[in-house]
């Protein structure tokens, strides 16, 4: 009977990657085709068009089509223009250095900031006076760009420069940040003096250029600012850039919030806790990436705290001590948990653990029973076969609505409309991993 099943589903698996591999290749764009796409964009009327496909090549990477880009730099949408500037200098279109520098000149002052955060992405030194002269713009945005070009360009001898910009109540944040980045430390005080602005922005830049700069001797005061809601992230990297364990017990208080709208406060305390050795706090650590991935949906930030979260936990306890922590989670009263816990120790090739994973085919929960499937076929633990045919017999059409199924399931083109689908598109795939199935 198992012999007979065991063919039928092999058809049916066929079937299935087939159709998938076709549905796949009808509904996605090869990169190929989003370049050429954008090319035809590039002569669209519609300058919003234009601006939007100078953006896609150079997200793409196109660098063979720099030339297509560059002829519209003369285009009479500063808009495109603007956005071209910014292709060429992602690109680094090197070649065209001469064109770029020309619209330092622009008449438009967005323009002349792209022309030059552009010119100092591609090291182009030759126009480092050229720049600076737009330090003296009447467009904030002009000096702005200017700015983060001399920091680009690691033009330390125009740091008296810079220095004199701190006063400017409208560039003083980029201004310090482009100092710290510089390593200028003889204007610490004059950079510190901005710890108390009302501007969140600039309070946040200061914080971060006395964390580069290494200046300890404001480290209290960078402390009190832990709890500033609009810049507690800046302290929390400050302290772990200056080194300060002594004040990793104030960082790991940041661990304990549990806000289900994603404040990215906790995991970035849990990368400077793992940046400064803080190995004290792993219970903590493990607690709030628990916690990030029993929420449902998507709330703001709280994906990102968990890749940070994961990656602090990984850093302060290895390899083992990390897929250790994993199996401890198959145990978890969340699915979510018990999901990730799972998908991750097949990833991570953790043979010594396939039998604890095989026994979650029981699971209650649909999704964790997917990523066990998925699990299994990554160990390649084909002992589990006969146990994965006859699982294909009990589950129930329940549909799949889980976050980590979405993420997991939709970039692999495993994701149906109802666990049925899914799983008989995730169990192919694992079949034919394994040499089960011969593609035709």
């Amino acid at each position: 009977m198992i012999r007979v099943l065991a063919t039928i589903l092999m058809v049916f698996f066929i079937f299935l990657s087939n159709s998938i591999a076709q549905d796949n290749a009808n509904q996605e764009q090869t990169p190929q085709a989003k370049v050429e796409q954008a090319l035809k964009e590039l002569k669209d009327a519609d300058p919003i068009v234009r601006l939007e496909a100078a953006s896609e090549l150079a997200r793409l990477g196109a660098k063979e089509h720099t030339k297509e880009i560059a002829e519209l730099l003369n285009d009479s949408n500063a808009r495109v223009r603007r956005e071209v500037l910014v292709a060429l200098g992602e690109l680094e279109a090197k070649e065209y250095i001469k064109d770029i520098a020309i619209f330092l000149k622009d008449k438009d002052g967005y323009v002349r900031s792209a022309a030059a955060e552009a010119l100092g992405k591609l090291g182009a030194k030759e126009y480092t006076k050229d720049i600076v002269e737009l330090f003296y713009d009447e467009e904030r945005w002009a000096r702005v760009g200017a700015i983060r070009a001399l920091a680009d360009l690691g033009a330390k001898e125009y740091s008296d420069e810079i220095a004199q910009l701190l006063k400017d109540s409208s560039v003083q944040g980029i201004a310090a940040e482009a100092l710290g980045r510089l390593g200028a430390k003889k204007y610490t005080k004059q950079i510190a003096s901005l710890l108390n602005d009302p501007d969140g922005f600039d309070r946040g830049e200061a914080v971060r250029a006395l964390g580069e700069l290494k200046a300890r001797e404001y480290a209290e005061e960078i402390k009190g600012l832990l709890k500033d809601n609009e810049i507690g992230t800046f302290a929390v990297e400050a302290l772990s850039e200056l080194g300060m364990k002594e004040h990793a017990q104030d960082i790991a208080e940041l661990l304990k919030a549990r806000d289900p709208r994603g404040s990215s406060l906790g995991g970035r305390a849990a990368l400077a806790l793992a940046k400064l050795e803080a190995k004290e706090y792993v219970k903590d650590i493990r607690e709030l990436l628990k916690y990030t991935l029993s929420l449902e949906g998507t709330y703001g930030d709280y994906l990102m705290t968990r890749a940070a979260t994961e990656k602090a936990l990984w850093t302060l306890v290895g390899t083992k001590g990390y897929a250790e922590e994993l199996q401890e989670f198959l145990n978890d009263q969340s699915p979510n948990v018990r999901a990730f816990a799972v998908y991750k120790l097949g990833e991570l090739n953790r043979t010594e653990y396939r039998k604890q994973i095989a026994e979650l085919l029981k699971d209650s929960d649909p999704q964790v029973k997917v990523a066990t499937v998925l699990a299994l076929g990554e160990l390649q633990a084909k002992e589990y076969k006969d146990q994965l045919i006859s699982f294909l017999n009990d589950f129930d059409p329940i549909p799949i609505h889980t976050q980590f199924s979405y993420d997991k399931l939709k970039e692999e083109g495993l994701l149906g409309d109802n666990l049925t689908t899914t799983i008989g598109r995730v169990t192919a795939k694992v079949f034919k991993d394994w040499g089960e199935i011969k593609e035709k």
